[in-house]
């Protein structure tokens, strides 16, 4: 089953989320099914690469379902689809503490990497 995938064009996001975490930019940022583009312009693989993303959260809010489920039932299920962003800054305080680059070493942007064929 292939998950829907929604590129947002011409968006400031990427350079905000960037300059958030200290980069000057990003060529795209996904959040959910959403990837926001700074212009119109995005290759085939940096789209497989971001798909994978979406496929990342999907996994995450199904992970963070059941966690919710099993050990916090009630109203907390609204945290459900955040559980993603808790395992990427997982991810990258583990590939930090292994001596490596928080972001580009992580385990979801190697994986993303891997499915767009990017070295």
């Amino acid at each position: 089953m292939k998950l829907p995938h929604i590129l947002i064009g011409n968006s400031r996001w990427p350079h905000r989320f960037g300059r958030l975490v200290g980069r000057p930019t990003f060529y795209a940022w996904t959040v959910f099914v959403w990837t926001f583009v700074d212009d119109n312009r995005i290759s085939p693989k940096q789209k497989r690469h971001e798909y994978q993303h979406v496929v990342q959260w999907a996994a995450g809010w199904l992970i963070g379902l059941v966690i919710w489920l099993v050990l916090l039932p009630g109203w907390v299920l609204i945290l459900t689809p955040f559980t993603f962003n808790a395992l990427y800054v997982f991810a990258m305080f583990v590939a930090w503490l292994a001596g490596d680059h928080p972001y580009r070493d992580n385990l979801f942007e190697r994986d993303a990497r891997d499915a767009a064929g990017e070295l």
